[in-house]
């Protein structure tokens, strides 16, 4: 009912506002295509949500009773705004991973701050336990002992947001299929030779440097698996919506 009633709210405000009122404002309506639009939707429904209801308001007699009290209901309005707080959050994380450069290990940390966030809006009674219990069970699905191998080889994190769990599950991964590689992941988690201490400070491990460039400054000191584990790694990107958009462009190139 919510989520029809945001629907039925926004293509009102969308004839309204934009061939009535504002006619250079557009409204965002939901598309299950396009990531984030449900957060643009609402946020942009309650942007103008004034306008709408001054234009209901205005032109009462003309409006359908049904739009008139779908707008001046508060509650309504209420639960939008709450939904928005943690579609927001999901939605710019989205954005992030689906970057055509985003790695295994960066959209770990985007999902593991991401599960971090909502536990803290919880406990702010933003968002109800069930929420984080979904986006949880989501995490659990969709992560795997790679991930966490990723994360923990990527020297931006060295696996610091891992729980012990997840953090067992990547050694078991390792002893199960790269067990070759295990003396170069232990000396890298000492700071050992070869893994200096420079090498892990702000500016070696900052933004400006890949992870994967990072490896390969010490590949002659490291077992040959090690470095291949760590270029497929490395240079999995996280998400495939590039390939979709790659796919999506050679069908409109074979149609024309």
């Amino acid at each position: 009912i919510f989520h029809h009633s945001c629907l039925f709210l926004n293509y009102t405000a969308s004839y309204y506002i934009c061939t009535i009122v504002h006619p250079c404002t557009l409204q965002v309506l939901p598309c299950e295509t396009k990531w984030g639009t449900y957060s643009d939707c609402l946020e942009t429904l309650l942007d103008n949500w004034h306008i709408i209801s001054k234009v209901c308001t205005d032109n009462r007699s003309s409006i359908d009773p049904n739009i008139n009290c779908e707008v001046h209901d508060m509650c309504l309005k209420r639960n939008m705004e709450n939904h928005l707080v943690p579609l927001k959050k999901i939605s710019i994380a989205n954005d992030k991973v689906q970057s055509d450069i985003c790695i295994l290990s960066e959209v770990t940390d985007i999902w593991i701050n991401l599960v971090n966030v909502f536990k803290t809006l919880y406990e702010e009674n933003q968002i109800p336990l069930s929420m984080v219990q979904k986006l949880e069970s989501r995490f659990d699905m969709a992560f795997t002992p790679a991930h966490y191998l990723a994360y923990i080889l990527d020297p931006r994190f060295r696996g610091i947001k891992l729980e012990e769990k997840q953090n067992e599950e990547a050694m078991d991964f390792v002893l199960a299929y790269h067990s070759d590689i295990l003396p170069d992941i232990l000396k890298y988690k000492a700071n050992t030779h070869p893994f200096k201490e420079c090498m892990f400070s702000e500016t070696a491990v900052g933004d400006s440097v890949h992870p994967l460039t990072w490896w390969k400054s010490i590949c002659k000191d490291i077992n040959s698996e090690t470095m291949e584990v760590v270029n497929q790694l490395h240079t999995a990107v996280a998400s495939s919506a590039g390939v979709e958009r790659v796919f999506q462009l050679l069908d409109r190139f074979t149609q024309t």
